[in-house]
């Protein structure tokens, strides 16, 4: 399983924004994104790929995304990571046709 999120990162951007003074403009219009990174060696990628999805959105939904986040401006990337050495190219292009 997949953490929803890491630590570090978390308490990185929590000391990043008590010590940086941000302005209102810096953060109100720009878009923001949420890169998805499946590997297609998982046994079920598309479904790894859903749940993490759900988590971001539950994370909206109940408003624990940092004030400065615009939510609605929200895109949503998805990246199927494959090995061309070892992995099954079929598979992958069977993945990546399902996420189309």
């Amino acid at each position: 399983e997949t953490p929803a999120n890491t630590p570090w990162f978390d308490h990185y951007c929590e000391t990043y924004i008590d010590n940086v003074t941000v302005m209102e403009h810096e953060y109100v219009r720009h878009y923001v994104a949420v890169i998805l990174v499946v590997s297609s060696r998982q046994s079920h990628p598309i479904k790894v790929f859903q749940s993490l999805y759900r988590t971001q959105k539950e994370a909206e939904k109940q408003g624990t995304y940092p004030y400065w986040l615009p939510s609605p401006h929200i895109f949503y990337y998805h990246v199927l990571v494959h090995d061309v050495l070892e992995g099954n190219r079929k598979y992958a292009q069977e993945c990546f046709e399902l996420l189309k």
